[in-house]
């Protein structure tokens, strides 16, 4: 009888139990330790709302037909193939053993240890499933391969556990640097062709800080300039830009592509009036016509607007007025009225 009660009572203790154990994880994570890092969680998601004032969108909701597009003009959403040496210029030749690595740690016990569960692997699984969607990550996307990287640099210690030689650990680390110390070389000591493009590149950042200078004011004007450099025109002038360079501005965005790839007069004053453009930033008109074709999914015409902006200066239309200009850049006052 007494076995009896016991088990009948073990059997109408077992519900309390199993819902004990249901309320113990949220217990868990609600008690005294982890409530301060709850509430600072909260505080971060209240600043960044109070920041933004807006609820942020996200591409996969975006109406707009041109993300893909728009989508490929961009280096870092860009996919990395498996076989691209970049990877070795990133983590070193290390990262061609990672998957036997991670097999002998699987396969390597602890010391002491009588589980599975307690293999190296074990102990750095959470590690490694991290390791292994960053690797999926970036290969769908470029702009995931510094996460991947960071991620590769914490398993290390894991992954070369199973070698009990230290010696044989340092030699196959320091070997595995050449990709990488090639990779910093160049970066470091770059030839005259990569100097030169970089040289380039900071004397038009200079030159687009002048011009954009120009449109500081206390009135609101805004301007329109292909996607690229419209942030860091706004930071300059303090002036709003029709496009930017976040997928939330994908309707301005397409409709400067469309500005400077047409050859409508009536097309081109219509964008400007509906934004109120007051100024428009001409650049290298080769790029823009590519860029702008590509967004678009459109042959470039054989005179786009972007090609007599940058070119031909006296040929724009009688409402673009030449305000400013430099070796890379020209300025143009809209004045729809003309």
């Amino acid at each position: 009888m007494n076995r009896a009660a016991g088990v009948i009572t073990d059997e109408m203790a077992r519900p309390d139990a199993r819902q004990d154990q249901a309320v113990r994880p949220l217990h868990t994570m609600l008690k005294g330790d982890r409530r301060a890092g709850w509430f600072l969680f909260a505080g971060i998601i209240a600043i960044a709302f109070a920041v933004e004032r807006r609820v942020p969108s996200l591409p996969v909701i975006q109406s707009n037909g041109h993300f893909k597009e728009w989508a490929s003009t961009i280096g870092e959403l860009a996919h990395v193939s498996p076989l691209n040496s970049v990877w070795l210029n990133w983590c070193g030749y290390l990262l061609l053993i990672t998957p036997i690595l991670i097999w002998m740690s699987l396969r390597m016990p602890r010391d002491g240890a009588v589980s599975p569960r307690q293999t190296v692997f074990g102990r750095a699984a959470p590690i490694y499933v991290l390791l292994i969607a960053t690797y999926f990550l970036t290969v769908w996307q470029a702009r995931w391969g510094y996460f991947f990287v960071l991620i590769f640099a914490l398993a290390l210690p894991a992954l070369l556990a199973p070698i009990r030689s230290s010696a044989a650990v340092w030699i196959a680390f320091v070997l595995s640097l050449f990709p990488i110390l090639r990779d910093w070389d160049e970066g470091l000591w770059p030839n005259e062709e990569q100097l030169g493009r970089r040289i380039e590149k900071r004397i038009e950042s200079a030159q687009v800080r002048d011009v954009a200078l120009i449109l500081q004011s206390n009135e609101v004007h805004p301007f329109l300039a292909p996607w690229w450099l419209s942030p860091s025109i706004a930071y300059w002038s303090g002036q709003p830009g029709v496009t930017g360079s976040s997928h939330e501005s994908l309707k301005g965005i397409d409709e400067s592509a469309r500005f400077f790839l047409s050859e409508n007069l009536q097309e081109e004053r219509e964008i400007l009036e509906k934004r109120h453009v007051a100024w428009v930033f001409a650049y290298d008109s080769d790029r823009v016509a590519q860029n702008s074709g590509a967004i678009l999914n459109e042959p470039v015409p054989l005179q786009p607007l972007c090609r007599l902006l940058d070119r031909t200066p006296s040929q724009a239309p009688q409402f673009l007025i030449l305000s400013a200009q430099t070796a890379a850049f020209k300025l143009y006052r809209v004045n729809v009225e003309r």
